[in-house]
């Protein structure tokens, strides 16, 4: 057979090549003239055996995850080439070419450590016309049948939207030499479309929030989970010391004078001076640990949006503490009486809020792990630039005084407003580093738990590709934005790559004079659009819906409606903010087409399914009157 030579490259990967119709954006760093260079992904050439040559070997005693390793290696070959190899246990007769599934029976493996690969590693390499995926017969196994997949061209952009390479690109390589071991041994990028439980795998997103199957179904290969499940997940005291249960009987146990907006149960945290509470939040702690023994985090953290207990007591160790401090040692008496019974058990807990400074005094037990949780700059990657993203990382690394381990909980979104525009991929690649090299070894990025047409599906996609290389180049990390745009969004994705650039660069330029943002901003926050949405530049409007209509121009049928829908959050955000003052002050013919671009914006929302501005918040469905900005909606 003649040899091919596979090559996984875009047409053009620099952002100097795009060929955008609606111009050229500039780059991250605008001040250079230097183009940036282009990340080629590795490419392999065929060792001229022809796959159907070849036999699928796996252990004689394989559990699930390892047949459904083989299954999926043998499906996708079979899509992309129509070959359906043969899957065999390795007490049958060694084949003259074989592709080998972890710890067989084979004389390739007998000088593997398998051991040291852990649930999760694997690595990937030829000897001689076979090909050994090294793995334990866990999730590493499929994380690499699926890695090996991609090295040949297969792509899993979401649960749905997969690319399937020719069949001449899939082939066995005469060398080929992967590894990889994760940076993060809890991994998260908790957007919907990232739920599915196969899709996840394929990710190498581990956490189970949100998909039970991980946990529950052997073929997955296992998972990295909180104590209790999803709504153990954090936020715990209201369960844990429930108010209302204790309260009337034990007032004290829980945070005094803290005002009329946080007496309810969701929000009043204990008093943490007050150690009488102890027993009953153990008690509840080791009813849960009993209950789910194949998880090993238990979450013993505030309640979202309460604030610190203001008695006597609290206040003075405040002093001498700090707030976190004060908690701190409340946790740590928990922490000492679980390890005793739980050793494996880690308890999370929680920097946030009114507790994300570091404590003074106090440092967590072993057996703690602290979850910082803060909002970096969304808009800043180096802190020499912002004081807000200095500080912030400076409490972080203060905070490794104070704790063995550190995990984070980080907010790649605008939380107030689900239709912002919030193009922050080089914030997100930056600050996912930036916790890597503190060592941290769990990240939750907490994406939209709604149907969003902000790329939602594109970040779940970035995100779990920096999970689980957070130190990737930029160049590598611009080539699977690329990729991703142009295997999701079609032909135009160049166009759609130019709107991000130019977004960002006018967010940027707009903070530059306005002061940064926070996950609060809304629409009428990003751009400068004036107060009043009277000093809008209709050029740069323009060139923003050129980008979207030249996209929507050269999609196909598959493709058209991903970028429609994706393009709704930018006619939002216009409109948003200059639809009023265009309205007022527009002719007859312009004040119709605005008119009419509402109602199909609205329209689209509702078709889409993209109608959540915020959590339960959803647009007014019943609108019939479009004469008013989208902010009335």
């Amino acid at each position: 057979m003649k040899k091919n030579i596979l090559k996984i490259a875009l047409s053009s990967l620099s952002l100097g090549l795009l060929l955008a119709g609606c111009g050229n954006p500039a780059s991250k760093d605008s001040s250079s003239s230097q183009e940036p260079e282009v990340f080629t992904p590795t490419q392999y050439e065929s060792n001229g055996i022809a796959l159907d040559q070849y036999q699928i070997v796996i252990p004689a005693s394989a559990n699930a995850t390892v047949n459904y390793a083989a299954s999926e290696l043998r499906s996708y070959i079979k899509k992309a080439t129509g070959v359906e190899l043969k899957v065999v246990k390795d007490d049958a007769p060694e084949g003259e070419y074989e592709i080998l599934l972890g710890e067989c029976a084979r004389q390739e493996t007998k000088n593997i450590d398998f051991e040291s690969l852990g649930e999760e590693s694997y690595a990937i390499q030829t000897l001689g016309k076979d090909l050994l995926i090294e793995a334990n017969p866990q999730r590493g196994l499929l994380y690499g049948v699926y890695s090996f997949l991609e090295a040949l061209g297969f792509r899993y952009y979401t649960p749905s939207v997969e690319k399937i390479p020719s069949a001449e690109q899939v082939f066995v390589p005469t060398e080929m030499n992967l590894s990889w071991t994760p940076v993060f041994d809890y991994r998260e990028a908790m957007f919907k479309n990232a739920w599915d439980p196969s899709f996840a795998v394929k990710a190498k997103i581990n956490s189970d929030f949100q998909r039970p199957e991980l946990k529950n179904n052997l073929k997955y290969g296992g998972f990295n989970g909180y104590i209790g499940g999803a709504r153990y997940l954090v936020h715990t005291f209201k369960y844990l010391l429930p108010y209302d249960t204790y309260f009337s009987l034990h007032p004290t146990w829980y945070a005094q004078n803290v005002g009329p907006t946080y007496t309810g149960a969701e929000y009043r945290q204990p008093c943490f001076t007050n150690f009488e509470s102890l027993d009953v939040v153990y008690a509840e702690a080791e009813r849960l640990i009993e209950s789910d023994p194949t998880s090993n985090i238990l979450s013993i953290s505030q309640n979202d949006g309460g604030d610190f207990c203001k008695c006597e007591t609290c206040q003075k160790q405040k002093e001498q503490y700090g707030e976190s401090g004060v908690m701190l040692r409340y946790i740590n008496e928990l922490a000492k009486r679980i390890g005793e019974k739980y050793p494996h058990v880690k308890i999370d807990t929680l920097a946030y809020a009114w507790s994300i400074e570091p404590p003074k005094e106090v440092v967590a037990e072993k057996n703690v792990t602290v979850r910082f949780c803060t909002e970096m700059c969304p808009f800043h990657d180096d802190s020499d630039n912002c004081e807000i993203l200095k500080q912030r990382e400076q409490y972080f690394i203060d905070w490794q005084d104070h704790a063995s381990e550190l995990s984070v909980w980080t907010y790649p979104i605008s939380f107030v407003n689900y239709f912002n525009a919030w193009p922050n991929y080089y914030e997100l690649k930056a600050n996912t580093a930036f916790y890597a090299k503190h060592g941290v070894k769990s990240i939750y990025q907490e994406g939209f738990h709604r149907d969003s047409c902000e790329f939602a599906e594109l970040k779940a996609y970035l995100l779990s590709k920096l999970n689980a290389n957070p130190f990737m180049s930029d160049e590598e990390y611009e080539y699977h934005l690329l990729d991703f745009l142009e295997g999701y969004y079609g032909e135009g994705y160049k166009h759609i790559r130019n709107y991000i650039q130019y977004a960002h660069d006018a967010i940027k330029a707009n903070i530059a004079q306005s002061g940064c943002l926070s996950t609060s901003a809304g629409p009428e926050d990003l751009f400068d659009f004036g107060y009043d949405g009277s000093t809008y530049d209709m050029k740069f409007i323009q060139k923003m819906n050129q980008c979207w209509d030249k996209a929507l121009d050269l999609a196909d049928e598959v493709s058209y409606k991903r970028v429609e829908k994706s393009s709704l959050h930018w006619t939002y955000v216009e409109l948003y903010n200059t639809f009023d003052n265009r309205y007022l002050n527009g002719t007859v013919d312009e004040m119709e087409e605005l008119e009419e671009r509402n109602r199909n914006l609205y329209n689209k929302m509702k078709e889409y399914g993209t109608i959540y501005r915020y959590n339960e918040k959803t647009i007014n469905m019943t609108v019939t009157d479009f004469k008013s900005s989208p902010a009335t909606w």
